[in-house]
């Protein structure tokens, strides 16, 4: 930090990287499922969830949930993946304005 008496900038240099600052956490991802793996479910026709073939056709579709997500529920979401805390900024400010 520039402007400090002689000395202190170093002092504060040194407090900073004894005691790091802690960042937004990044989960780690799972590794999807290799494109040569076997299948993780045998007893299913490869054509389920589509109109022709074996099993289940495309209704089955309809009955899986289907979220309703605000533009606050988005942001909120990206909080923990945004390094820059300009996401945390933003959702505190729609709650400020009520949304």
């Amino acid at each position: 930090m520039a402007g400090l008496p002689y000395g202190q900038g170093q002092q504060n240099y040194d407090n900073q990287v004894a005691a790091p600052m802690a960042g937004n956490p990044i989960p780690q991802m799972e590794m999807p499922t290799p494109l040569m793996a076997p299948t993780s479910r045998p007893n299913e026709p490869i054509t389920s969830g589509v109109d022709i073939g074996d099993g289940p056709g495309s209704e089955i579709r309809k009955r899986l949930p289907n979220p309703s997500y605000t533009i606050q529920d988005v942001i909120k979401n990206l909080i923990p993946y945004d390094p820059s805390g300009e996401a945390e900024l933003i959702y505190k400010s729609l709650l400020d304005e009520g949304y």
